[in-house]
């Protein structure tokens, strides 16, 4: 493995790769994103993209950013996931849209249902109309069942609105989820309209988000639910563990101060337990003791 590594590390520089890619310049800014948001309205005029394609992901692309989602979970949302919560304390009529996720990549499939294991997502209306990810969700809806000729769901009938994608591959099958190499291409369609470049297509949104929320100094008890509702991933649960085991079974009474080899893996887990989430303004708060 070693060995693969140096040689894939001699042939990005024999290739010049850019080594901006996968650091810290590898996102987009808002004003990047607002860009974005504009070129997709415009693409149906310029007969460059289908309305539908447009608007889908439009959606997508703000669903994924609002929330800090995967892109597996936009794929798979269906329309009894989403509801509406009202906030009271918001000075004016206020509601917030919710994502209701009982399965994903850091949620147990055997576990999946359970009330323990169900996550909760939201966002509200934006500042700008043009990043409103709640405007995007009802142009869409209203794309699809007032104008595309779709049928509108039945209600009273769970069984013809239950199995229903938010974003599907077809409007034409609604309850078919649409493939990853199908939402990759007209994202990076998106990027590629303000010639904007990432190494990782449909990660991009979380990275980006995650690293305007530390641009922006978001406050530390803003960011730590973000970071608590990631605790179910297995590389979280592993270096949880093991931090366990490295602070209680050492093999060393609690009083001896632990040795280098412990305090360098207890640093090392830790670091990995945070970078994992994304979360850069959460590494600067981590304090790891060692007594």
């Amino acid at each position: 493995m070693d060995d693969l590594k140096i040689e894939r590390y001699s042939q990005q520089r024999a290739a010049f790769e850019d080594r901006a890619i996968s650091g810290l310049q590898d996102g987009y800014t808002l004003e990047q994103l607002q860009k974005m948001l504009d070129a997709q309205l415009r693409w149906p005029n310029e007969k460059t993209w289908a309305e539908a394609k447009a608007l889908r992901t439009r959606l997508d692309l703000l669903l994924m950013h609002s929330m800090m989602l995967r892109s597996e979970t936009t794929r798979s949302a269906e329309l009894p996931d989403f509801s509406s919560l009202d906030l009271p304390n918001e000075g004016e009529p206020t509601f917030a849209v919710i994502l209701t996720q009982n399965k994903g990549k850091t949620i147990d499939q055997a576990e999946s249902g359970n009330a323990s294991t169900t996550r909760y997502n939201g966002f509200l209306r934006a500042k700008t109309a043009l990043a409103c990810p709640v405007g995007a969700l009802a142009q869409w809806l209203v794309y699809r069942w007032d104008v595309s000729g779709e049928e509108p769901p039945n209600f009273a009938d769970r069984s013809s609105w239950y199995t229903v994608k938010i974003i599907p591959g077809d409007l034409k099958a609604p309850g078919e989820e649409m493939s990853s190499q199908t939402e990759a291409k007209w994202v990076d369609r998106t990027f590629n309209s303000i010639g904007f470049v990432s190494s990782k297509v449909l990660h991009t949104m979380r990275k980006s988000v995650s690293r305007l929320m530390d641009f922006l100094e978001l406050p530390w008890d803003q960011v730590k639910p973000l970071l608590l509702t990631l605790c179910n991933s297995p590389i979280v649960r592993f270096c949880l563990s093991m931090l366990y085991t490295l602070l209680t079974h050492s093999g060393r009474s609690r009083e001896r101060e632990v040795g280098s080899r412990e305090h360098w893996l207890l640093t090392t887990l830790a670091a990995c337990l945070v970078l994992s989430c994304g979360q850069l303004q959460a590494f600067r708060k981590l304090q790891v003791t060692t007594t």
